[in-house]
């Protein structure tokens, strides 16, 4: 009988050590970490048509855009945006510095 028991503990830590291989192998594959601005950029062409999760903030006036000088093509499936509750869309004619005044002050210190 123990020898039983055993054979059977020993099948059951071999089913239960093949599905956690399973499951993390399938877990490693399926992750999408973030990745900064700057490191998007140093991965160049790697990563044309990979999936991948780009995450940081905008600065506020670190925006300069000029349509002469390039572009960058994302295709975009799902975007997450976090805004705080004070949120609300510019109405037209409104600039959004003016709608957002209280957050710029308040990151600048102010």
């Amino acid at each position: 009988m123990n020898g039983r028991r055993v054979w059977m503990g020993l099948g059951l830590v071999a089913i239960a050590g093949a599905v956690i291989l399973l499951v993390a192998g399938g877990l490693r594959e399926n992750v999408v970490y973030f990745l900064t601005p700057t490191e998007l950029e140093a991965k160049g062409a790697e990563v044309y048509g990979a999936p991948l999760r780009l995450g940081g903030q905008v600065k506020p006036e670190s925006v300069d855009w000029n349509p002469d000088v390039g572009r960058l093509l994302f295709v975009i499936n799902n975007v997450m945006v976090k805004h705080s509750n004070e949120y609300r869309p510019p109405e037209e004619g409104e600039h959004p510095r003016e709608v957002y005044r209280s957050l710029i002050d308040e990151e600048a210190g102010g």
